[in-house]
């Protein structure tokens, strides 16, 4: 009977001490570690390696006079969408190591963290396929900020800043790149289980502001066997069918992004028929449309399938989460005098924008507006990729309770647009 984890992924604040229980785990008998920990002989993918790599080569093409190719002269990412990348190049190494041999009581440990300034861990689980979060469990290593920062300081060596142990980051960045975390807000809906939109994954808390990694010992030893211990529970307990479930799950391709459109789409319910889309505006329609990375009929099923679940009256205002990217969006929060941001008109639309150029992201979600005209007939206003956000300032028909509430907002956030996708 298998007894070890497939797959863990072991995730935390920088320096919250995930290298440090991997150090742990491999001084351990396979036997005990086996029957006590759940780890079987295991294999670490890490991302700082490869974040590593994209430095080295860039300072080689500095010198050499050519482009550095993924960060600036600070070491800061070119793009965001990297941090994305390397998730998803984690994936690719981990679909590479289970073809290359057995599977059997045998685990993968992918660690890796990230802070909400480059999109939070929710940001990073949509990023990994269904197929492989239903093979998964996660821990995580729970550290305040405070402590991120005193064992980033204390655990770099100039000497080795290559080194998984002994790395480390200056303090603006750290504090820029990571004393933001969306952990409790993405674990607060269960505590046992991740609802990442499409799959439930089990996840257990080592909580370390004791730091009882450092040192080791039977203090991180009692402690992390009783947290695995639950841990292990929990995975054995997981949803193995219905809402998550995957059958390509072993493919090696991204699942979410390789089904036919209509694929996760329920058959419709007895009366489903009876339901009618009515586009107010298709003008407005096709301008978010060329926004989207679904058609249209992709988008009203979506439509149709939550209204199903809404009683059939009145204004509907709803955001909902998709199995597979939608489109691309984003909101930045902007300074009142902030000169990068301006106003603008968007293609297509007759209507000024609060707009800032800025790369912008894939997104799961999909919110729209409209009131029900019977209850049959649904008259669709707007749609957009991503959460739902107050009506523009100058929109045709707002009211004077939303145009307060429109002011407040646009004048701190901006609407991301791509370098040339706007015009004056």
């Amino acid at each position: 009977m298998k007894s070890a984890l497939p797959l863990l992924i072991l995730i935390g604040r920088p320096a919250a001490g995930k290298s440090e229980v991997i150090r742990f785990l491999r001084g351990l008998p396979e036997a005990r570690r086996s029957e006590e920990y759940h780890i079987g002989p295991f294999h670490e993918i890490d991302d700082f390696p490869m974040i590593w790599a994209w430095f080295e080569e860039d300072d080689i093409l500095g010198r050499n006079g050519r482009p550095r190719l993924h960060t600036d002269d600070d070491g800061n990412f070119k793009d965001n969408f990297l941090w994305n990348l390397l998730i998803e190049r984690i994936e690719l190494d981990y679909r590479k190591l289970r073809k290359e041999g057995s599977e059997k009581d045998t685990t993968a440990i992918l660690e890796f963290a990230r802070g909400t300034e480059h999109g939070g861990f929710r940001e990073a689980f949509a990023h990994l396929s269904d197929g492989l979060l239903s093979e998964a469990a996660v821990l995580y290593i729970n550290v305040s900020w405070e402590e991120s920062l005193r064992k980033n300081r204390r655990r770099f060596n100039p000497d080795k800043p290559h080194s998984i142990l002994e790395h480390g980051l200056p303090d603006e960045k750290l504090d820029r790149l990571y004393r933001g975390s969306d952990w409790a807000e993405f674990s607060a809906a269960d505590p046992a289980y991740l609802d990442t939109g499409r799959v439930r994954v089990p996840y257990a808390v080592l909580q370390n502001e004791d730091d009882v990694t450092t040192a080791g010992g039977e203090p991180l030893a009692e402690r992390l066997k009783e947290t695995l211990a639950l841990l292990w529970d929990r995975w054995q307990a997981r949803p193995t069918t219905g809402e998550g479930s995957d059958e390509r799950a072993g493919s090696g391709a991204r699942a979410a992004d390789t089904s036919p459109e209509t694929a996760d789409s329920p058959a419709p319910e007895d009366g489903a028929s009876e339901l009618t889309i009515v586009i107010a505006d298709e003008s407005h329609f096709a301008a978010h449309a060329s926004e989207m990375l679904i058609g249209r009929e992709e988008i009203e099923a979506i439509i149709r399938r939550s209204l199903e679940e809404s009683p059939r009256s009145g204004h509907v205002r709803k955001s909902v989460r998709h199995s597979r990217a939608v489109g691309y969006t984003g909101l930045k929060r902007v300074r009142l005098r902030d000169a990068a941001s301006f106003w603008g008109r968007r293609p297509k639309r007759g209507i000024l924008s609060h707009l800032i150029e800025a790369p912008r992201r894939k997104t799961r979600e999909l919110c729209f507006w409209g009131d029900w005209i019977d209850g049959t007939h649904f008259r669709l206003v707007t749609f957009y990729p991503g959460r739902p956000a107050p009506r523009e300032i100058h929109d045709p028909g707002i009211s004077a309770a939303e145009m307060k509430e429109a002011v407040a907002f646009w004048a701190t956030h901006a609407i991301i647009a791509d370098p040339g996708s706007a015009q004056a």
